[in-house]
């Protein structure tokens, strides 16, 4: 039976910002498995009387075949990946900016804590969830952050869910007022 397998986790964290110093999410690969096997790959060789002994040696090449294509699947996803991740998150420093909008509402999704309770179903991530007007500039409402709730996985609730508080509520008037 032919098979390959490749799988990887990714592991939500939380750094400060060096640029700005914004507590923003970073991301880093786990449990890379990446299982290839030999007789998964076809040679082919031909050219007559030296096709025999060559064939000898099939199995060596097949092996450094994988062995070159496992590495170069293992750096993609324990380097490359979480780089390109991690500038894009870096370089959005935890800001949204809705380009549609006339006046430029901007949504500050900074991150207080990494993501929780990860699973194949549910990510549980807490946000502080400020929306305001560029031209006004981060405009703090005049209510608390509050401590949001994070379904259980338990919890019968498929699709996705999202809790907004009454900070970002108000704070997404605010801007609609000053846009």
């Amino acid at each position: 039976m032919d098979t390959v397998e490749i799988g990887f986790g990714l592991q939500f964290k939380t750094k400060i910002s060096a640029s700005t110093g914004r507590q923003i999410l970073f991301v880093d690969t786990v449990d890379v498995l990446v299982n290839i096997n030999k007789n998964d790959i076809k040679l082919h060789i031909g050219g007559g009387v030296w096709t025999d002994l060559a064939s000898l040696f099939e199995v060596f090449f097949k092996g450094t075949v994988v062995d070159e294509i496992r590495d170069n699947i293992t750096k993609a996803l324990t380097t490359t990946l979480p780089d390109i991740a991690n500038k894009a998150l870096e370089k959005n420093d935890g800001l949204l900016t809705f380009p549609w909008s006339t006046y430029f509402v901007t949504f500050d999704w900074e991150s207080p804590d990494p993501a929780v309770n990860i699973t194949d179903t549910y990510l549980g991530l807490a946000t502080k969830g400020l929306f305001f007007e560029n031209g006004a500039g981060e405009v703090e409402p005049a209510v608390a952050i509050p401590k949001m709730p994070f379904r259980p996985d338990t919890a019968p609730c498929p699709g996705l869910n999202l809790f907004a508080s009454t900070y970002s509520i108000d704070s997404f008037f605010t801007a609609l007022l000053d846009a």
